[in-house]
């Protein structure tokens, strides 16, 4: 099942009961991360730029971060607009749909964070808990990025 697919001038979303339970708890991991040093996931959406000097990594990060959050804050409202969108059957604009696919990776992040993933291939590793549903929200929000990634290279 193709869950997102061009109608008109929206990307129209076909989701299963699964998909919107997960795209529903979006919200709250993103507005959910906690302090760098407690919280992984703050690590890792505040990567050192400057891995071989942290004092240089913390003046870009003082410098930027207002920007990046200010950024970060508008891809969610119009992910939480198209989230309702969808519910009532309208599709996404081009644009809430590359907020979307921002918002999703963040979510990914945050709970490969605090699922300790550091490296591709982890889906093979016996560090990952079978049956963890935190994994199981990992893998549908990386299908459900995988799934309108190809709906926007489908309208370019």
């Amino acid at each position: 099942m193709r869950r997102f697919v061009w109608r008109d001038d929206r990307i129209e979303a076909r989701l299963d009961e699964l998909d919107h339970a997960v795209l529903g708890l979006v919200p709250s991991l993103l507005t959910g991360v906690g302090e760098l040093g407690v919280d992984p996931a703050a690590a890792r959406l505040r990567p050192a730029v400057y891995r071989d000097d942290q004092e240089r990594s913390a003046e870009f990060l003082r410098l930027s971060s207002g920007l990046i959050e200010d950024g970060r804050k508008a891809d969610l409202e119009l992910f939480i607009a198209g989230y309702e969108d969808i519910a009532e059957g309208v599709g996404l604009t081009a644009e809430e749909a590359e907020a979307w696919s921002r918002v999703i990776t963040h979510a990914r992040l945050i709970v490969g964070a605090r699922l300790g993933i550091e490296d591709d291939g982890w889906e093979d590793s016996t560090a990952v808990e079978e049956g963890n549903p935190h994994v199981a929200v990992l893998l549908v929000l990386g299908r459900l990025q995988e799934a309108l990634m190809s709906a926007l290279a489908a309208g370019l």
